[in-house]
């Protein structure tokens, strides 16, 4: 499927263009775009791309403050989105909250953006993107189930989203089972964060502890299994290693200061879903100051703690595992103090 991506080139807006960026590309998505071909004008080479493109998401962010309290949006977007729903081919608007949308020819397609509450917006994207790649390989005589008309009204579409994301909530979601969710950075943490669940699974139980490289379905959509799973969870721990607050990516910007930082949006969904948030403090870090954290998180800095030693591994693990037992109403198992590694 090919997929033609429109957004703004604006700096403040990359971060979010990288997220959907990842979405698209996990349905085997070619992303083309207009991003150094022409700027903001229909030059022929835009065209061509546009033409040559199976579908479009259309980034509509804002851009200026109106006086009436709403925003102005980008118009080579709208331009690009106008262009192509000509052709009569699928359109898809991601609207951030606030923006001004008047005007935009058959928008059929159209999801509600809140920058501070991605996940619902990107699990309705992906219903959008799973319909469209089967009805696409259905054009092309690949058996698939019957599709509904991916071309009715806007309102119709929204409701059909919001149905099968309420759907595949509930299917996922293991019915009666509590879920412990282990959020980590790999560059900070990752072996010790999976040595933590391998030995939380034997006081707690297989099920019961969320690890993203055990749990992640093959293929997946990373970014909205991982969210998906804090939803669905019932405790969130967070690892915290020495440089966790000051781990910076290969441009030198600190990764948690980026909104699509995956360790920030795992952490601001379970804040969102009120969930009970445990710091565990590995290599004796200390709990991250409140000048190094987004502002959304620094209630993370006043949860109670738990620090796990190397020195005291399985002391500290069993004493971590019966306070989750307690908080999920579960049995621990017993386990043997050599059994953990």
């Amino acid at each position: 499927m090919r997929l033609f991506l429109s957004f703004s080139f604006r700096d403040e807006d990359r971060d979010l263009v990288n997220v959907v960026e990842r979405l698209l590309a996990s349905h085997s998505a070619r992303i083309a775009s207009s991003e150094r071909l022409g700027g903001d004008n229909l030059v022929g080479e835009v065209k061509q791309r546009l033409l040559q493109s199976d579908a479009l998401v259309a980034l509509f962010t804002r851009r200026d403050l109106l006086v009436d309290g709403t925003w102005t949006t980008h118009q080579w977007a709208k331009d690009e989105y106008e262009y192509f729903c000509r052709h009569n081919k699928p359109a898809l608007a991601l609207v951030e909250d606030g923006v001004r949308v008047g005007g935009i020819a058959r928008a059929e397609e159209i999801i509600h953006l809140d920058r501070r509450t991605l996940l619902p917006a990107l699990l309705a994207l992906s219903e959008v993107l799973g319909r469209w790649r089967q009805e696409f390989a259905q054009r092309q005589g690949a058996p698939q189930a019957p599709l509904e008309n991916p071309r009715s009204s806007g309102e119709q579409s929204q409701k059909r989203v919001r149905r099968k994301t309420t759907r595949r909530a509930a299917a996922r979601k293991p019915k009666g089972v509590p879920r412990v969710f282990i959020n980590y950075r790999r560059e900070n943490a990752q072996g010790r964060a999976g040595r933590l669940a391998d030995n939380l699974r034997l006081y707690l139980g297989e099920k019961n502890v969320f690890f993203d490289q055990d749990d992640i379905t093959p293929g997946g959509e990373f970014v909205v299994e991982s969210l998906h799973a804090v939803a669905n969870s019932r405790i969130l721990l967070t690892v915290i290693g020495r440089d966790w607050a000051t781990v910076k990516d290969d441009f030198g910007s600190h990764r948690l200061a980026k909104p699509d930082d995956l360790v920030r949006l795992e952490l601001t969904t379970a804040l969102e879903h009120s969930l009970p948030i445990i710091p565990v403090l590995i290599d004796g870090a200390p709990i991250p100051r409140e000048d190094q954290l987004p502002m959304e998180l620094h209630t993370i800095i006043r949860r109670s703690a738990v620090e796990v030693r190397d020195t005291r591994w399985t002391y500290d693990i069993r004493y971590l595992a019966e306070k989750l037992a307690e908080q999920l109403a579960i049995e621990p198992r017993f386990v043997q103090e050599g059994r953990l590694r």
